[in-house]
């Protein structure tokens, strides 16, 4: 629904505009104090505000600072009868949308607002294009030659044009991810947004005000009203990752937005409405954490609308050799290097390893191994790399070689260079290098690179 809010003290002018509105199918609340017009924006902020300057308790202008100060994204649009030209270029520095001098004609007053209120769901689709870029994954996935991806697949098909709750399973690496957007990609929501939340690294403090949003001043350091992933997913898919790790006491909240379907700010008073399909993951089986009190059997029940259990690479190797294809164009791409791929003794190595990491575990490999080929990966460009992982994902066996060492002195350089080249922000030289940021954090940690 498009809500506006008028912030006018004249009775009769207000009521016009309002009726004005109403009539082209918006809704429309009154304000004829700055003080009621604060208490209806923080209740709920509007799609735009119509603000006129001259109110009994607060000068509009100040106002109109009061308002951008809780919510900086949803347009102004200044009304007054005292046509100044130094009032309207303070309106504009301080944030107003437009400016509109009394007496103005209806049709250039409703064309104003409909650009205003344009302009507040574009900011919204932008924070949500935003965390989708940021998010942004392979545009290519391997579906599988084997018989058990194909029926992974086949369970795809099936549910994907659904709305139906869907649980992923499967050791970490996987893909679980690349799995949740291709579900995305073959659902009705195709054209909405997709959202990822690792709920695995989230910092516990910060989990509710991630997922549900927050309002101006809800605890230290919110200086502003942001908007949870709940609402950025909006009309599309939100994919928690590794809910398993969500503390007790989310889940209970969590179940609660699932069932009524809205959510609430912290620091906030009113629901939200949100239409969201949701995918969920773990790398631990959910019922196995219900049983031993970990996780809240009613969340699981929740949303165990329909699972799909995603094998380890290591019962798959006939797969390996189109996971392989697609991580060494990705590869060339960020390396700048020409690959002609695997020889034959390679391909072997590749499909008889273990890989407890399985496919993050594969594209580390490939990717190093790259680094150090001129053209045609061998055995010996992979072989330190397979030893170094020979060990079980929680033990293994860390070996230094000279051409160990030459990887990570390579690895070390393009990140350096990444980072002076995008003067020293972290995220551009992530993508710059092809990489996720948590991973690009995890290498500069290893290589012990500080900016």
């Amino acid at each position: 629904m498009k809500n506006i809010l008028i912030v006018e003290d004249e009775p009769d002018v207000g009521l016009l505009m309002k009726l004005a509105f109403e009539g082209e199918g918006y809704a429309v609340e009154i304000a004829q104090t700055a003080k009621a017009a604060l208490e209806a924006f923080e209740e709920s902020p509007p799609s735009v505000v119509l603000l006129d300057l001259k109110l009994p308790d607060m000068y509009g202008l100040d106002l109109l600072e009061r308002l951008k100060g809780i919510e900086p994204d949803v347009p102004m649009l200044i009304l007054t009868g005292y046509g100044e030209v130094e009032t309207a270029v303070q309106a504009i520095k301080k944030g107003a949308f437009h400016f509109l001098c009394k007496p103005f004609q209806s049709a250039e007053l409703l064309l104003l607002v409909k650009k205003a209120v344009a302009e507040s769901h574009r900011e919204r689709e932008l924070a949500a294009l935003r965390q989708r870029l940021s998010q942004a994954g392979r545009s290519r996935c391997a579906e599988g030659k084997g018989p058990l991806m194909a029926e992974v697949y086949r369970q795809v098909a099936r549910v994907a044009p659904t709305d139906m709750t869907v649980i992923l399973e499967g050791e970490s690496g996987v893909g679980k991810e690349v799995l949740a957007r291709v579900l995305h990609q073959r659902s009705l929501r195709l054209d909405g947004p997709f959202i990822a939340v690792d709920c695995g690294t989230l910092p516990e403090g910060l989990v509710e005000s991630e997922l549900f949003g927050y309002e101006k001043g809800a605890f230290t350091g919110a200086d502003r009203r942001k908007l949870g992933q709940f609402e950025l997913a909006h009309g599309g898919t939100l994919f928690l990752d590794e809910v398993a790790n969500l503390a007790v006491p989310v889940q209970a909240k969590l179940l609660r937005v699932l069932q009524e379907r809205n959510v609430q700010h912290l620091g906030g008073k009113r629901r939200i409405p949100v239409d969201v399909r949701i995918l969920a993951a773990s790398n631990r089986g959910l019922y196995g954490e219900v049983q031993a009190g970990r996780f809240r059997e009613d969340l699981y029940h929740r949303l165990n609308e329909f699972t799909i259990a995603i094998p380890p690479l290591r019962q798959r190797p006939e797969d390996i050799p189109e996971l392989v294809e697609i991580i060494l164009e990705e590869a060339s791409r960020s390396l700048r290097k020409e690959l002609r791929g695997v020889s034959p003794r390679a391909m072997e190595l590749l499909r008889s390893a273990a890989w407890p990491g399985n496919i993050r575990q594969l594209k580390n490999t490939l990717r190093a191994g790259a680094l150090m080929a001129d053209g045609l990966i061998e055995p010996g460009h992979i072989q330190p790399f397979l030893a170094q992982d020979a060990g079980t994902p929680e033990v293994r066996t860390v070996r230094t070689s000279p051409l160990k060492a030459a990887a990570q002195e390579a690895e070390r350089d393009a990140i350096l260079d990444a980072l002076r080249r995008t003067g020293q922000n972290k995220a551009k030289a992530a993508r710059l290098l092809n990489i996720d940021r948590s991973v690009l954090y995890d290498k500069m940690r290893r290589l012990n690179i500080k900016t």
